[in-house]
């Protein structure tokens, strides 16, 4: 059997994101295969029963992005940081998939706008095993992934262990981006 892609959901409660991560062992769940996107109009929505993932991303917006320097923020060093990281997109070729164990990542932009790719990782080939040090795999180029998610200022996208990404991506012509990588500890 095929596996089943699902689009991008643009969710109006981080409550599905939550579930997603703390059902994401349990085989009766459909969550595997989601990518979830939204927009920081909505994060007063996610202070409900998981107030721990709505502070950490409130923490974030809650300061002006200009604040914030280039480079890695740790805030709680066993479960959560953030990476403030200014780079131009490029064109799809230029760029690599990947995905992490250790962490989940919330991509937030900040300044400009790109396109990330996503795939499930079954859906990939390791062209690099697992470097723990940077908690990534690479994976050989694919052609036909699943999903394009359009990311501008305030947006965000969650990504979880299982789900190939491939961010960086320009829209029309390059530009320069600003965002910051909350990485979650899983």
């Amino acid at each position: 059997m095929q596996k089943k892609f699902t689009n991008v959901l643009t969710l109006d409660t981080l409550g599905s994101v939550c579930y997603k991560i703390l059902n994401r062992n349990d085989p009766k769940t459909e969550w595997s295969n989601l990518v979830f996107r939204d927009d920081l109009s909505h994060v007063s929505t996610y202070q409900g029963q998981y107030r721990s993932i709505y502070d950490r991303i409130q923490s974030i917006i809650s300061q002006n992005s200009s604040d914030y320097t280039e480079g890695k923020h740790v805030i709680d060093p066993d479960n959560f940081f953030f990476l403030i990281q200014t780079y131009k997109t490029q064109p799809i070729y230029e760029k690599k998939w990947e995905s992490h164990r250790q962490f989940i990542d919330v991509h937030l932009m900040l300044v400009g706008q790109e396109t990330i790719a996503y795939s499930p990782i079954s859906e990939l080939q390791i062209l690099k095993d697992y470097e723990a040090e940077k908690d990534v795999i690479i994976y050989h180029d694919n052609t036909c992934f699943t999903e394009s998610i359009h990311l501008v200022p305030n947006q965000f996208v969650v990504f979880f262990p299982e789900d190939g990404h491939k961010p960086g991506i320009m829209l029309n012509i390059p530009e320069t981006i600003k965002k910051c990588v909350l990485k979650i500890t899983v």
